[in-house]
């Protein structure tokens, strides 16, 4: 029986004189790249022996400006004019002394072009002037102000001991470039006394002689040599229309405009690496760049330059065209016949594999049965053998997978369900602790002396409840992470506003423990930002509650909102009983404290932390925090926002105490008795005394219809009708008899996202969660009845 190992054996010849005839042809490329590093070293060496000089030449200079520094005659001088500067005759008795100084200088260096002094104000003070190189230095006493060009600005930035050396360009005279052109470039170095920086001594070099010799004395002729600044912009060039062309006309080409490729491969990170490459243009000539810094880092400011050559390809191929005509014709005849060859027997020897592929490619629907032809070599046989085999096993734990993925979801949906029913249960009379807490806290403001201890049985309740409210909030949360029904709601938020009603939620707890409880916003924070109102206020309740929660008597807890870029840091800090090193990472685990024996004493279900690492994360944010056991806790939170620049007001809260036009009518759909009595007594606290009142759906309906009103507030959950029906009939018969249509509001203890979409999706124009938050309906009353004076009246279609 044939072995597909033998096939393979085959084919891995194949491959092998496959690979055999390609090692020729990259010996070849090998030798082609070998004859481009052999002409880049050439052109580097060309630029070397000629740049080697002027380096030579720049050092001397810097070396002899230094010296002249230190000399006492002219730190002497210095010191005088230090006192008056601006002063004229303060400068003329020492000029004498430091010209002697300047004039040695430059009669000993021929290269220097121009000496001269330049005050803080860039008037020239002292010049002395050589017209050609090495020529005999004079006196010049023709000043100009020199303030405007960008030497003596750089120079006037750098620290003490330090040389500016300046791009070349073509010496200019009164403004005008000097006919015949000079090539020169500037150092200048700041003078200080003990009081500072008191002048400039600038000092121009001839570089004319440096640029022409680029031309010389070339190893082949048929190689261009290019130099440039750091712009591209020409100093020396084969064309000498070109030299200096932007010193003449602002529409001058540089290098990077007649060669792009060369600007592609300056700004790849290939090129910042190494300051040198090439490329080949599109008719193949080699085009070498090097970065190139003139001057020496540690007295002077460098100058970039780039040193460009052009090699023909010419020069290159001529070397050799014998060995690639020969490369060309014998691996064009080995490849056809190894390709021939490796088809053939591909098609042969893998054709029962073929067949083989082709059926698992039908089994990628895991539903379908696995039944693969046992036939052919003996490996095809045992591989489809295994394969069936396999696919037995993968359907039956594919079959107990789905349902128990089905078990978990159904489990998973009936805790949710659960929790959600749970939640509505226990707000509804939760609704009625809080909205009575508020309204008796209201009396007490205004009554008469009310007993201390009522009062604090009246905060104890209020807390309480709150926490109580928190606490379910935060398994409902949990609840719908983990269905994946949690979603954000974006809107205009007043960060301050937030920060403080969430801070005050733990205020009353706060007390009790004697702490230390304060809140810090950073000025520079904006007014508005763009978030999920309810979460960020979740988050920073949580973050303070843990936080009190673990802190003894007697210690703080602060509360800090930072600006960072493009969003807001929240910080927690507390002294209390900390958390050891290897238990930080737990700590956002739901039901997890770090003291989880049975005789905890710290209270609460763990789910705090757990809520605002799901928050933060849905947010985009992300959670740190620093802790030592024994000194205190400290939270970070980082919350990507967008910054609202706009000063719009956002809708007045609950401060805005205005009453209401009495004769305003509202419509109430609520079956519990509680909650009835409970919103009578809140909107009579803002004037409201028109109340009607249904007990279920159908009242509500009947009532909606047979009398206008102002605003409609309607519960959900009730019998013989619930609110979304209710809401859909009200609706429907507005919209058949043509009558402007009244606000209604969904008031709700079922806070899924679930009723929410059906109400929007009945045309709900607002919705308040039970228990009713007083600032939240103060804001719905605000904005439906705010400019509200008179009874709405029913509007009929004349036709």
């Amino acid at each position: 029986m044939k072995s597909i190992k033998n096939y393979i054996s085959i084919y891995v010849f194949l491959i092998l004189s496959a690979i055999m005839a390609a090692t020729g042809y990259f010996q070849l490329r090998a030798l082609y790249y070998t004859q481009y590093d052999d002409a880049v070293r050439q052109a580097k060496f060309h630029f070397e022996s000629r740049f080697n000089h002027s380096e030579e030449k720049i050092n001397r200079v810097i070396e002899g400006i230094f010296t002249l520094s230190r000399k006492q005659e002219l730190r002497n001088w210095l010191e005088e004019i230090s006192v008056n500067q601006e002063e004229e005759q303060s400068w003329a008795p020492l000029n004498s002394k430091v010209e002697k100084l300047l004039m040695d200088l430059i009669s000993n260096d021929g290269n220097i072009h121009k000496l001269r002094i330049l005050d803080l104000n860039g008037e020239e003070k002292l010049k002395i002037v050589r017209e050609f190189e090495y020529s005999t230095p004079t006196l010049d006493s023709d000043f100009h102000n020199q303030k405007d060009y960008s030497y003596f600005y750089e120079s006037t930035q750098l620290p003490q001991d330090f040389i500016y050396l300046s791009p070349i360009t073509l010496n200019r005279e009164f403004g005008k470039i000097q006919i015949p052109p000079v090539p020169v470039i500037r150092l200048a170095l700041p003078l200080y006394n003990n009081e500072g920086m008191t002048s400039i001594l600038v000092a121009n070099l001839f570089f004319k002689d440096i640029l022409e010799d680029l031309g010389k004395n070339k190893v082949d002729e048929n190689t261009q040599y290019i130099f440039t600044n750091k712009k591209g912009e020409y100093l020396y060039h084969p064309n000498k229309s070109k030299i200096f062309a932007h010193e003449f006309s602002k529409n001058s080409s540089n290098l990077f405009q007649d060669y792009p490729k060369l600007a592609e491969l300056v700004k790849s990170s290939k090129f910042g690496k190494s300051e040198e490459g090439y490329i080949l243009d599109s008719a193949s000539n080699l085009l070498w760049i090097q970065k190139f810094d003139l001057g020496s880092p540690q007295y002077a400011t460098s100058l970039p330059t780039y040193q460009v050559a052009i090699i023909p390809h010419h020069v290159i191929a001529s070397k050799l065209n014998s060995l690639w005509w020969l490369y060309v014709i014998g691996s064009s005849l080995g490849i056809l016949i190894l390709s021939f060859c490796t088809i053939w027997w591909l098609r042969l020897f893998f054709r029962p594999l073929d067949r083989l592929v082709n059926s698992i490619e039908d089994c990628k629907n895991i539903s379908s049965s696995w039944n693969f032809n046992e036939s052919g070599p003996l490996e095809v046989k045992v591989l489809a053998a295994t394969l069936n085999e396999l696919g037995r096993a993968i359907r039956i734990q594919a079959d107990q997978i789905i349902d128990e993925k089905c078990k978990a979801e159904e489990a998973l949906r009936a805790r949710t369900e659960f929790l959600s029913r749970m939640s509505h249960e226990i707000r509804t009379p939760l609704n009625g602790v809080i909205g009575f807490t508020h309204l008796l806290k209201n009396q007490m403001r205004v009554g008469a002396t009310v007993n201390e201890k009522m009062l604090d049985y009246r905060d104890k309740i209020d807390g309480a409840s709150e926490l109580l409210l928190n606490l379910i909030n935060n398994v409902l949360d949990l609840a719908k992470f983990e269905s994946g029904r949690m979603e954000v709601f974006l809107e205009k938020v007043e960060i301050r506003q937030c920060a403080k009603i969430a801070f005050e939620i733990n205020q009353s707890v706060a007390s009790e423990k004697h702490l230390s409880y304060e809140i810090f916003v950073e000025p520079s924070l904006s007014p508005y930002y763009k978030t999920d109102y309810s979460k960020f206020t979740q988050i920073i309740t949580n973050l303070l509650g843990n936080a009190i929660k673990f802190t003894p008597e007697g210690q703080s807890v602060q509360l800090y909102l930072r600006k960072i870029d493009k969003g807001i840091c929240i910080e927690v800090a507390d002294t209390g009983i900390g958390i050891p090193k290897k238990q930080q990472k737990d700590i956002f685990r739901k039901f997890t404290q770090v003291d989880a024996s049975v005789q905890r004493h710290h209270g609460g279900s763990g789910l705090g932390l757990s809520i605002v690492k799901h928050i933060v994360d849905q947010l985009g944010g992300s959670i740190e925090l620093e802790s030592e056991p024994g000194k205190g806790t400290h939270f970070f939170v980082h919350l990507p926002m967008e910054e609202i620049k706009d000063e719009s007001k956002v809708e007045k809260s609950a401060t805005d105490s205005k009453k209401f036009s009495s004769e305003l009518k509202v419509l109430l759909v609520e079956d519990n008795e509680l909650n009835q009595s409970l919103m009578a007594d809140l909107l009579d606290e803002y004037g409201i005394k028109e109340l009607t009142i249904a007990s279920d759906g159908l009242e509500g309906f009947q009532e909606a219809i047979q009398q206008n009103y102002d605003l409609l507030l309607v519960d959900y959950h009730m019998p013989n009708c619930d609110g979304i029906e209710c809401i859909k009939r009200i609706k429907s018969y507005w919209q058949i008899n043509r009558i402007k249509e009244a606000p209604i509001v969904l008031v709700t203890a079922d806070v899924t996202s679930d009723t929410k979409n059906l109400g929007q999706a009945v045309g709900i124009d607002d919705y308040i969660s039970k228990p009713i938050d007083n600032e939240e309906l103060q804001v719905i009353l605000n904005k439906y009845l705010k400019y509200k004076n008179n009874p709405r009246t029913f509007e009929l279609n004349k036709n």
